[in-house]
C-alpha cells in the first residue's frame, strides 16, 4: 500500500544551543499542501528544534484527519505511522 500522506520536517539551532527554528512540509497525493517555517522562542538545541518540528507536523496531520502517514525527518529518519487517536500527542 502506498502512503499518500507525507510529513517532512527539520529543525536546527545556530549556534547549538542558540536561536532555533523549524520547517515542516505537508504533502498529500504528491502535492505540497502546506509549508511551515518559523523561528522558535528563546534559546534551544538542534534536538529541541527537531522534536518541535516533528510535533508540529503531527498536529497538522491530526487537523487534516490523517491516520496513515509517512514521516521523513531532516536527519533521514523515516517512519510510517498510524495515528490511533487525536489524543496521542
Amino acid at each position: 500500500m502506498k502512503i499518500k500522506n507525507v510529513i517532512q520536517f527539520d529543525g536546527g539551532a545556530v549556534p547549538n544551543p542558540g536561536a532555533h527554528a523549524i520547517g515542516v512540509i505537508i504533502i498529500e497525493n504528491g502535492i505540497v499542501i502546506k509549508e511551515i517555517s518559523r523561528k522558535l522562542n528563546g534559546i534551544g538545541t538542534n534536538n529541541e528544534a527537531e522534536y518541535s518540528a516533528f510535533i508540529e507536523g503531527l498536529k497538522q496531520a491530526i487537523d487534516l484527519g490523517w491516520t496513515d502517514i509517512l514521516v521523513q525527518g531532516g536527519r533521514s529518519e523515516e517512519h510510517t505511522s498510524e495515528l490511533q487517536s487525536p489524543n496521542t500527542i
